[in-house]
């Protein structure tokens, strides 16, 4: 049997043994010899060490196998002196002396666990340490890097040098010089939490505030791997008593778990097993759902999305009523609603372990609690602190956010610690421990739990717990240890019946599982997996990682390829969580396979990318860009690594750019996008090349208008000669924007009626609803008003997705401003600003706050559009260009003018005309804007100027609703300046818009500041 073992090497070779063999007789050589290699024997043996073959005047032996030990790069050296002293010696009876050169080196090596004597390891490590050997001066000692490291403490060195090794380039060295006192070392039961009352009066104050302002807290919690940070969190929580508590872990290996946690706290929070069929987990979820929310429709929309996050029901469900845009919102949306029910009467903790691991999907949605949530909702992360560089900005600029580092044990308290957990007998070895553990209370457990396995002193601290864990892995009896290798391909959890699956023997597999709880490797747990096995876990992820590092590649192949297989048959009801898992068992079945160059690897890259592109595309179906473009390159590199053609790789790269440029708007993902579709352009019309066209144009309207024009005709055309409605009718409504942003309403509302009808509310809701709302947005700007809202109405049942229900609220919120109903215009507005913010969409808080802005302003409530205005000014600077707050500022610029702050006002009208896109609309409210803070400042001369020239410019399109609301405001601005007379033939002008029956309370508004004209001009002339 063969596996991936730390180990260290020794070569020792013998100097000027052509001039030895020379002088004496070989019968004497071979004798002295003899006895020599006997001697490097007894003396490489009685130090641990296994030689695996003497060669001509040298030797080679191994540490670490077949049994590894946590000091085998210390005792490879003190064996090297050892050897030099022994071999300086004359050997009796014979006047022949020796001296010798020694490399010794430690690394990853592929090793036969079983007693051989041939071909024992082999490995770059091995090479290296042959290399360092033969570099080595007579009587010296060259060690590598990691043997260095691993000895430094215990062994005095000289500076390093480098050396030159053939094949290897140059290698550094460091030269032995002579061995330390060698301490005796220890291990560890299991460590109490000690030195934490800082930390815990944190959390506590964090927990007091959650509960005394209702509101969510986010607390994170970072410290090295074993520094405590689990135990710090199980303290709190049996300290204060919390009375709700959920907990969800993320782990390190593959992405199909991106979403693992949120599944935990839904599964545990409707008390739903992991055996449970799925018919009863949607009992179980339905029953607490129904419990919760006390809206009936409320209660089972959020069911249907809580089914897909907690694993039991896929999201196609969902793809009827929401766009592919929007899931990821709608799920964001549903865990929200639940955790506030939850919260509602009393307070929930949320604790996501090993944060670090965590995907960007999972932190934006923690993100999206942190921030939207309602409720006393503690949210405690636990990380190691490379997250910082993972997610430099979590937790930034936020005032409900605090960060909490875990640093190492002081000394006394490292003591304390240690003196607890050793058990009697071994009270010699408490300061070495305590020295060496560096007040990591899981450095020190290990170390105290290899004593008491092994029995055996230990020499020194491992650069990683590689060492340490490898020691008592190998400490084990070897069929425990086999069922922890198997049991590590699964992760951090696994299953009985899956290892039985993989190859572990189904008789003895009890015995095995209750020996690795007793060395407490594993811990059982309440749950069973999803074939219905008991579920066990490693007690520590870094024990799962060195048993799954331990197996051989090959071997790991065959056990990934195995798990994918067992997965797809006992998981029938698949989310996007479980597709990625499969698949990614699957992907790396074939990377392992193609490593080593196994007969099987392009039977399992074929299964791999057929996984794969599933996964990938419901990622994508899901609106999660940054998953989907990550599954669609991993799909690309399995297809380039097994030669697929150029036709196969064309969707999963059309897919990975097009996520790519959804999530960052680059010129450089433009580009990307732009090369797939030259090539999907070859390959003829598809609905890929048709999409790629869309989102092309899409993402370039201000650089080239031409162009981009050309682009949505194009994917028309496509799609048009593809014959599918539904493909053609996103085609047409993409193609009416071009006309939409230049002002051409006639040419865009011929394009959606086109699209409308190739539409039915049965089979296209999602599409027909987008389609319905942008042509009421081109009856309102035409000043078709009730038209406008006939479209609206029509929309609302089929608007049921999140981005759906925001678009119909701002129409509605549109239409009332329009027709100067303001106080039914703020309802519809509210509740677009937060159906925004529930999507997160920065873009979308700007538009809908600015238009909230405007009709709380027009009011008379300027500081609740101040407060508006300036809180999505907040979060879309944070998270946005500049280009997305552009109306916002026009806004805050006419608020300005309500509170008398002029000067402010022209720096909000500065940075609204340096962020304004080009087209006509953006162009003529800068300039209204700019021209209504002249007259503000009694510049009329000026305002009338700025008010032609946006005139000028709407005039030139079919923009009629903005300017006649421009004309009403030049109106205002005239007869606040008591220029009566220049503002009744501008009124007159505007009047004549608004001919809907619709439109009334602003055909009243006009005609009383006509009357009160006339009633100023009639004083006039009397005076």
């Amino acid at each position: 049997m063969e596996e991936r073992k730390f180990a260290t090497v020794v070569f020792a070779d013998f100097v000027e043994s052509t001039a030895i063999a020379g002088a004496y007789d070989p019968e004497v050589v071979r004798a002295a010899y003899g006895a020599i290699f006997s001697r490097m024997r007894d003396i490489l043996e009685a130090h641990g060490g296994t030689v695996e073959k003497f060669i001509g005047d040298a030797v080679m032996a191994v540490f670490g196998v077949p049994t590894s030990h946590e000091d085998d790069a210390l005792r490879a050296v003190r064996a090297a002196f050892a050897l030099r002293e022994d071999t300086s010696r004359r050997i009796a009876g014979s006047s022949i002396r020796v001296t010798l050169r020694v490399g010794v080196n430690t690394g990853e090596v592929v090793a036969a666990t079983s007693v051989r004597r041939d071909f024992l390891v082999t490995g770059q490590a091995v090479n290296v340490g042959f290399r360092l050997q033969s570099a080595a001066q007579p009587g010296q000692i060259l060690v590598g890097d990691l043997t260095h490291e691993l000895t430094a403490s215990q062994i005095e060195y000289a500076p390093k040098i480098a050396v030159a090794a053939k094949g290897l380039g140059t290698v550094n060295a460091w030269a032995a010089l002579d061995a330390r006192h060698e301490p005796v070392a220890p291990a560890v039961r299991s460590a109490a939490l000690v030195d934490r009352e800082s930390e815990m009066g944190v959390l506590a104050a964090a927990y007091a505030r959650v509960r005394a302002e209702r509101r969510p807290c986010l607390v994170t919690v970072y410290g090295a791997a074993g520094v405590g940070k689990t135990r710090l969190a199980d303290e709190f929580v049996a300290r204060e008593r919390l009375p709700l508590v959920r907990r969800g872990r993320c782990v390190a290996y593959g992405e199909g778990a991106t979403l693992a946690p949120l599944q935990s706290i839904v599964r545990a929070d409707a008390s739903i097993g992991r055996a449970d069929r799925v018919e009863d987990g949607l009992r179980k979820l339905r029953t607490t759902c129904e419990a919760l929310f006390r809206d009936a429709q409320e209660s089972e929309r959020a069911l249907a999305r809580l089914s897909v996050l907690a694993g039991l029901a896929p999201v196609e469900i969902l793809q009827a009523e929401v766009p592919e845009e929007s899931i990821a919102q709608e799920l964001d949306w549903s865990l929200r609603r639940y955790v506030e029910e939850r919260a509602a009467d009393g307070t929930l903790t949320l604790i996501f372990e090993d944060a670090h691991w965590a995907e960007p999907t999972l932190l934006d949605t923690i993100e999206h609690l942190a921030d939207w949530a309602r409720g006393a909702i503690l949210i405690l992360c636990l990380a190691r602190p490379e997250f910082v560089a993972k997610r430099p900005s979590w937790g930034a600029g936020r005032p409900n956010s605090v960060t909490l580092s875990l640093g190492p044990l002081e000394s006394d308290d490292a003591r304390d610690l240690v003196s607890s957990l050793l058990p009697s007998g071994h009270a010699a070895a408490l300061d070495d421990i305590v020295r060496r553990s560096e007040g990591n209370p899981f450095y020190a457990e290990e170390l105290v739990r290899l004593l008491i396995a092994t029995g055996e002193p230990m020499s020194t601290v491992p650069a990683t717990l590689h060492g340490l864990i490898a020691a008592r892995l190998d400490a084990v009896e070897p069929g425990v240890k086999a069922l922890l290798q198997r049991a590590s391909v699964v992760g951090r959890v696994f299953w009985t019946d899956v290892l039985g699956e993989l190859g572990e023997d189904r008789v003895t597999m009890r015995a095995q599982l209750l020996a690795a709880m007793r060395h407490d490797f594993v811990v059982e747990l309440p749950t069973r997996g999803p074939g219905g096995g008991w579920a066990y876990r490693f007690t520590h992820g870094l024990t799962r990682d060195v048993s799954y590092a331990s197996v051989s590649k090959a071997e790991r192949s065959t056990l990934h390829d195995r798990l994918s297989r067992w997965l797809e048959r006992v998981v029938p009801t698949r989310g996007i969580d479980d597709l990625e898992t499969i698949a990614s068992h699957a992907e790396r079945a074939y990377g392992l396979a193609s490593e080593v160059g196994s007969p099987q690897m392009d039977a399992l890259g074929r299964r791999a990318l057929e996984l794969l592109v599933v996964a990938a595309r419901a990622a994508d179906a899901q609106g999660d860009l940054r998953r989907a473009e990550t599954l669609f390159q991993r799909v690309l590199t399995i297809a380039r690594g097994t030669h697929a053609g150029a036709a196969a790789m064309l969707e999963p790269r059309a897919h990975a750019a097009i996520a790519r440029l959804r999530r960052d708007s680059s010129a450089d993902a433009l580009a990307d996008v732009r090369r797939v579709l030259d090539d999907a352009r070859a390959s003829g019309p598809s609905e890929i090349l048709a999409t790629l066209l869309r989102w092309s144009a899409m993402y370039a309207p201000y650089a080239s208008p031409q162009e981009t024009a050309s682009l949505y005709d194009e994917a028309a055309d496509v799609a048009r000669s593809l014959g599918d409605a539904s493909i053609l009718a996103r085609s047409l409504r993409a193609s009416a924007r071009p006309a939409f942003a230049s002002g051409q309403l006639t040419v865009a509302r011929r394009l959606l009626v086109e699209a409308r009808d190739l539409t039915t509310a049965s089979e296209h809701r999602v599409i027909r609803a987008r389609i319905l709302l942008d042509l009421a947005s081109s009856s309102l700007d035409q000043g078709s008003f009730t038209a406008a809202k006939a479209e609206i109405d029509e929309a609302l049942p089929l608007a049921q997705d999140l981005v759906g229900r925001v678009i119909a609220h701002r129409r509605h919120a549109q239409l009332w401003q329009a027709i100067g109903d303001d106080e039914r215009a703020v309802a519809p507005a509210e509740a677009a600003v937060a159906g925004a913010r529930e999507i997160g969409s920065p873009w979308g808080i700007a538009d809908a706050a600015a238009l909230l802005g405007a009709i709380l302003r027009e009011r008379g409530d300027a500081s609740g559009s101040r407060k508006v205005l300036d809180e999505a000014t907040l979060y879309a600077t944070a998270r946005a260009p500049a280009a997305a707050l552009w109306r916002v500022h026009c806004e805050l610029a006419l608020t300005a003018i309500a509170d008398g702050r002029i000067d402010e006002a022209r720096d909000r009208c500065a940075a609204a005309e340096r962020s304004r896109p080009a087209e006509p609309a953006a162009v003529a409210m800068v300039t209204a804007t700019q021209g209504l803070v002249a007259a503000a400042a009694g510049d009329l001369r000026d305002a009338n100027r700025l008010f032609k020239s946006a005139t000028v410019t709407l005039e030139a399109t079919e923009l009629a609703l903005q300017l006649a609301s421009m004309r009403l405001d030049h109106a205002r601005a005239l007869i606040a300046a008591r220029r009566v007379d220049d503002a009744v033939p501008i009124l007159r002008r505007a009047r004549t818009f608004y001919a809907d029956p619709l439109a009334r309370p602003r055909l009243d508004e006009i005609d009383a500041l006509l009357a009160n004209a006339s009633a100023d001009a009639r004083r006039a002339v009397a005076d």
